[in-house]
């Protein structure tokens, strides 16, 4: 419910006058109720990439949005767009309402999928995918997440790194973790 539609619903309230007071008395428990129902700016959730761009980008924020807009003209000339780019650029996005609302409101980022990737047939401490954390080099190993090894990959990761293969090869068992 909105600001008017309170209002509305306040003014219609039955009351009670009394004979000293010619001012009208109304219920304050169903006041506060319909207060509680008073909708507040929801976080807007977006991509992590729509997070990063804002976090770089907030301190001068109505600045850096124009300067990123008024440069989109030389993004048309057969330059590669990253991921924000197409973002801003896609129907339906909304950019600008969802960049201004994150300003305004804050965000949340949107948990991207993650995948436990097993190779079927191999022995249980080596079919699990891992990705050492500071070298980013892979391997197959355990599959117990730990303070040395990823087990739990995103899509995009899984491509970015030349397994985006795993998800239609038969031999393979791509399991999306749910935590």
């Amino acid at each position: 419910m909105d600001k008017k539609e309170l209002v509305e619903k306040i003014e219609s309230l039955p009351s009670l006058t009394s004979i000293t007071n010619i001012r009208p008395y109304v219920d304050k428990k169903i006041v506060l109720g319909l207060i509680s129902q008073l909708d507040e700016p929801q976080k807007v959730v977006v991509p992590k990439f729509v997070a990063d761009w804002y976090e770089e980008n907030k301190d001068r924020f109505e600045g850096n949005l124009y300067l990123f807009v008024y440069n989109l003209t030389s993004i048309f000339d057969g330059a590669k767009l990253n991921e924000f780019e197409r973002w801003f650029l896609t129907t339906g996005t909304k950019p600008f309402k969802t960049l201004i609302n994150m300003h305004q409101f804050g965000y949340e980022v949107k948990e991207e999928k993650r995948y436990l990737v097993k190779v079927k047939g191999l022995c249980g401490n080596h079919e699990t995918l891992n990705c050492e954390k500071h070298s980013n080099e892979w391997l197959f190993s355990d599959r117990k997440e730990n303070s040395l090894y990823d087990t739990k990959h995103t899509r995009k990761e899984l491509e970015a790194n030349g397994f985006g293969w795993v998800f239609d090869c038969e031999g393979v068992e791509v399991e999306e973790v749910t935590e």
